[in-house]
Parts: C-alpha cells; structure tokens; sequence
C-alpha cells in the first residue's frame, strides 16, 4: 500500500480500436480534475492488446500482467481480439485480468444531461454486467473451456453461478458493501429466472 501523502500509481492501457482516442481523453480529463483537488497521480504507460503483440510480441506482455498488480488502479480502452492473428500469443487479455483481480463485475453508469443533445430525457441507469461466471466459457472454468461438442450435431455449455463471485448473489445480498455504488432511492432488478430456473436469482426491487 502507498503512503498517505504518496501519489495515486495508475496504469495507462490504450488497448485497441478506439481506445487510442479514448484513454488519452479519459487521462487528460482525469489529470485535470487530479490537478484541481491537489491528488497527486504517478502515471505508467504499459502495453497491451495488437500493439503490444507488434512490440513485444504479446498481447499481454508479462511485464504489463506484473506491473498491474503493484498499481492502485488502471484506465483500460477496449480489446479488438477478434482482429488479432492467429498466434499463440494473441490472446485476449480480458479473461486473465478479470480472473488474476477478481473483476467480477462490469458497471456501466448511463445517464442523460441536459443541453447535449440526449436521445431520451430522463435517463439514470446502472447496468451491472456478468464479467466471470454465468455463461462466458472462456472464463467461468479453472481448467478448460465451459463449452464444448460432444457430437457434431449437439454443443453444450456449462453456466457457473456461486455465492461468492456472482453478480446476482453480490448485488442481492442486504449489505452495504455491494449495494453502496447505488444510490439512495434505487431499486435494483435481478433477471431472469424465467430461463434458468435453478441458477438465475428474481427477486422483488429493494425498497427505495
């Protein structure tokens, strides 16, 4: 852990595609608001995705995996892996760095302002996306993929829900740790039993 008057370490992954424009534009917004309520932050550049594979000759680079766990946090752009050639050290990096720090949850605030142009008035959502079980083969197993082919005809895919890691259970849970990225007067909604009946949590919204 840093000390109390040390600088922020946080990481600067570009990643692919639009993540050259959008982490720069993300690190400039970020260093002015730093600058303007005196946080100190010690940025470090490291290399990851199509890059990194040209330069390094990985899309995930040890010495990027290494480094990011020594730093307070990071600013990652999007992973085009599906572009990327077919070579051993092509991967996509997104389930190792999901798995290596816990990263079970994508939180994706959406709201509209006013002045801007918006599509819809009105708008305030938080949507809380599946990042390690559920059905996401690449990543929900220890060893080996969570879909696979028994015959040509039948493809069959495992779903890993848990108490611990799940979104559902986290979110579910009556305490204040996964519910205090929400805001007062919220009513989270848990979906969907409908299809798996067994594994899927429905419950009724929090009271607000």
């Amino acid at each position: 852990m840093n000390s109390p008057n040390a600088p922020l370490r946080i990481g600067i992954l570009d990643g692919d595609d639009i993540g050259h424009e959008i982490v720069p534009a993300s690190v400039e917004i970020s260093r002015a608001a730093a600058e303007r309520h005196g946080v100190a932050i010690d940025w470090r550049p490291l290399p990851i995705g199509r890059r990194a594979f040209d330069t390094h000759g990985h899309t995930l680079p040890d010495e990027t995996l290494h480094a990011l766990k020594t730093l307070d946090g990071w600013i990652l752009g999007p992973i085009g892996h599906r572009a990327y050639p077919k070579h051993p050290n092509a991967i996509n990096p997104h389930p190792i760095l999901r798995k290596q720090f816990n990263l079970f949850a994508n939180v994706r605030p959406t709201r509209s302002y006013p002045d801007i142009g918006c599509l819809h008035d009105g708008v305030d959502l938080v949507i809380v996306r599946e990042n390690n079980e559920g059905f996401q083969p690449d990543r929900n197993m220890v060893a080996g993929s969570g879909e696979f082919r028994p015959t040509d005809e039948v493809t069959l895919s495992v779903r890993v829900i848990t108490r611990t890691d799940s979104v559902t259970s986290s979110l579910g849970r009556n305490s204040p740790e996964p519910t205090s990225m929400l805001r007062s007067g919220w009513k989270p909604s848990l979906f969907s039993r409908t299809i798996t009946r067994s594994t899927s949590s429905c419950r009724q919204p929090m009271p607000g």
